[in-house]
């Protein structure tokens, strides 16, 4: 199983080019057969995002459940950041979220910077939502970049002199 998801793994950063996107595919799904939570969680990814397969926001979930069953932190974390993606947030998740981003987690911080944003689960704080993306940002995480840019394109003027350049 390691070997499988490693293999898939080169193969989806173009390092190996040999591994077709199918059988990229079949490697997570024999890994994550045989319980690789990695495999899981990376298989879960190319459903949510449509990579590799059509895109299936269930069949993610259920990997991550497994995952998660088996005791993998990070797919506690992917599921608890779904369910703050799509409005469902349970008091659980947040407590995941918040234990993760204690822990270092940067997912756990651009999902908390999201539930300030939107006061989900807590009291709607845009300062302490710009914080939390402006430090995940800091620390690589694109998403997190994104999302400050999309705080800050909601107040900027309309004026062309404050328009951004790409």
């Amino acid at each position: 199983p390691e070997a499988g998801f490693v293999w898939a793994g080169l193969s989806a950063v173009q390092i190996e080019r040999r591994v077709t996107p199918d059988q990229s595919v079949g490697l997570l799904q024999a890994a994550s057969d045989r319980r690789h939570t990695q495999a899981m969680i990376e298989l879960g990814l190319c459903y949510q995002s449509g990579r590799w397969v059509k895109q299936d926001r269930a069949k993610a979930e259920e990997l991550w459940t497994r995952a998660a069953a088996i005791g993998s932190r990070e797919a506690q974390i992917r599921l608890a950041t779904i369910s703050v993606a799509h409005g469902e947030l349970l008091d659980s998740s947040l407590q995941v979220l918040r234990h993760a981003f204690e822990e270092g987690s940067v997912l756990a911080q651009v999902a908390l910077g999201y539930c300030y944003e939107k006061g989900l689960g807590v009291v709607g704080n845009k300062g302490e939502a710009s914080r939390l993306y402006r430090d995940a940002s800091k620390r690589g995480s694109e998403n997190a970049y994104l999302a400050l840019r999309r705080m800050h394109d909601e107040i900027r003027p309309q004026e062309r002199e404050f328009e951004m350049e790409e």
